[in-house]
C-alpha cells in the first residue's frame, strides 16, 4: 500500500510570567585571599540587600566561582604579574514582579558589589507551551497530508509513523546592565518600567507518515 511522509512545524508563544537575574560580582587585587575575601564580603552584603527587599536567601544560587590570574603581556613576550581577578556569578528565578524587580536593582550600585546584571524572561510552565507547539505540529502535518492526499485522488489511512524532530528552547530577550565593577554610581528606581519583554517562543516538528487509501 501507498504511503505518504509529511513534516509539520508548530509555534506557540506566551508572554513570560517569570525573572532569571544574573549577576555578576567581580572583585581585583594583588593578594589571592585579599580576593577571596572581596568576593565573600560583596556576595553577603548583596544577598543581605536582596534578603530586606523580601527575596529569599536560599534561592540565590551561585553559578560560577573562579580566581584567576592576571597578566600583562609586554612586546617581548613576557608576561607581567598584575594581580588576582575574582568572578562569582549569582542566579534567582521569581515571579515578574517589576517593582520588585525594581527594588533589586536599586540595591547593586549601593551596595559594594556593584554587579554586572543580567535580567532574561521565561514562561513558568514551559512543558505546557511546548505542548501547544507539539499539537500545532502535528495539525500542520496533517492538514498538508490531506491536501497532497486529495490531490493524488486517494484518503488518509492509518497512522504508520510518528517522528519527533529537533526541539527549539525556549527564547526570550536578555537586558545587561554593565556596571564595570564599581564604576557605574546610580540606577534609576524605574528602570524595570523600561523593560517590556518580548513573548516566549518555542517551536516543535514533526514527521509523521500515513497510509494512503484509493
Amino acid at each position: 500500500m501507498a504511503r505518504i511522509q509529511v513534516e509539520g512545524n508548530g509555534r506557540a508563544s506566551a508572554a513570560p510570567d517569570e525573572i532569571n537575574l544574573q549577576l555578576t560580582v567581580g572583585s581585583v587585587g594583588t593578594e589571592y585571599g585579599e580576593v577571596i575575601e572581596a568576593q565573600d564580603r560583596k556576595v553577603r552584603l548583596l544577598k543581605d540587600a536582596f534578603v530586606a527587599c523580601g527575596l529569599d536567601r536560599s534561592a540565590i544560587k551561585t553559578e560560577d566561582f573562579k580566581v584567576m590570574v592576571d597578566r600583562r603581556y609586554e612586546e617581548n613576550n613576557s608576561e607581567v604579574f598584575i594581580g588576582y581577578r575574582g568572578i562569582h556569578e549569582l542566579t534567582f528565578c521569581f515571579p515578574l514582579d517589576r517593582p520588585l524587580l525594581n527594588a533589586l536593582l536599586a540595591e547593586c550600585p549601593g551596595s559594594e558589589a556593584t554587579p554586572d546584571i543580567a535580567i532574561s524572561f521565561q514562561v513558568s510552565n514551559s512543558e505546557a507551551l511546548q505542548k501547544i507547539a507539539l499539537e500545532d505540529a502535528f495539525a500542520a502535518a496533517r492538514k498538508s497530508a490531506e491536501i497532497l492526499a486529495r490531490s493524488s485522488g486517494c484518503t488518509l489511512g492509518d497512522l504508520v509513523e510518528v517522528l519527533y524532530g529537533e526541539r527549539k528552547h525556549l527564547t526570550t530577550m536578555t537586558y545587561r546592565v554593565n556596571q564595570d565593577w564599581g564604576q557605574f554610581d546610580y540606577c534609576k528606581l524605574s528602570y524595570a518600567d523600561e523593560i517590556e519583554p518580548e513573548a516566549i517562543e518555542t517551536s516543535e516538528k514533526v514527521s509523521v507518515t500515513w497510509e494512503l487509501r484509493p
